[in-house]
């Protein structure tokens, strides 16, 4: 008779409960082991796998780049050519100036008159003492009423250039200077009609002009006064003196007649 124990089906399913049971006893103790360890460890799983989730492009921006954008605060970004408030504005380069001052002195070298030289050239002024003379004689000659006018200053010289030197206006006349001019400018219209009148077409040659009553000078000008012509008459040879001229004015190398004699 056989002594040994025989396995029957009911002893190999009670051995394989208990081994699927110690196995699940094992599992058991590993996960309270697991849960029973320091935060830290389990923080570190956690930071490799978002490691790698950076390295694959996909982690979320550092905090450089999560700063608030224009667009997320509402504000507008500046324009590129745009100045901030406190910042000053360029100044002018050096080479800005120098072009300036290149233009100025051009323009000096060129010849043209600055407003207040311009403004002291005489109309129909003559270019020495004796040329007023000259064209006097010429225009009495011809019977030129309108040549003779033509010697004499104009209004606007008279006003702006002339009275204001004067005595009068230096101690303010009850008279206004328009008054001086109309009475110079009356006393002048008699004077051409007396000269066409007593000398008109005849021809004369100046001999001499001479400034009987001397110079009167100015502050920017002065007057040859008391004018005598020393002439020859062409036709008969007969010399003459003529007192129809009054005072020449000189300004500036320009000469013109102030006035003739009434």
């Amino acid at each position: 008779m056989d002594d040994r124990p025989r396995t029957t089906r009911v002893g190999k399913r009670h051995l394989t409960e208990s081994r699927r049971g110690n196995r699940g006893a094992r599992s058991s103790r590993q996960l309270a082991s697991h849960l029973r360890r320091p935060f830290f460890a389990c923080i570190v799983p956690l930071a490799c796998g978002a490691t790698l989730f950076a390295l694959d492009g996909c982690a979320p921006r550092s905090d450089a780049g999560l700063a608030a954008s224009p667009a997320s605060t509402g504000e507008r970004a500046p324009s590129p050519g745009a100045q901030s408030p406190g910042a000053q504005s360029p100044e002018p380069s050096a080479s800005s100036a120098e072009t300036a001052a290149a233009t100025e002195n051009t323009a000096a070298s060129s010849g043209v008159a600055r407003p207040d030289a311009a403004s002291r050239i005489l109309v129909n002024g003559q270019a020495s003492f004796d040329d007023v003379a000259l064209v006097a004689l010429r225009a009495l000659h011809e019977n030129d009423s309108t040549a003779l006018l033509g010697l004499l200053v104009t209004r606007e010289e008279y006003l702006e250039l002339l009275f204001p030197e004067f005595e009068a206006a230096k101690r303010r006349s009850n008279k206004p200077p328009e008054l001086h001019w109309q009475l110079l400018r009356g006393r002048s219209l008699v004077g051409i009609r007396r000269a066409i009148r007593d000398w008109g077409g005849r021809d004369f040659e100046l001999l001499e002009a001479r400034a009987t009553g001397g110079i009167e000078p100015h502050d920017t000008y002065r007057f040859h006064k008391t004018i005598e012509l020393d002439v020859r008459d062409r036709a008969t040879g007969t010399p003459a003196t003529l007192g129809f001229t009054g005072s020449i004015l000189e300004l500036d190398g320009q000469f013109k007649l102030l006035s003739y004699r009434d």
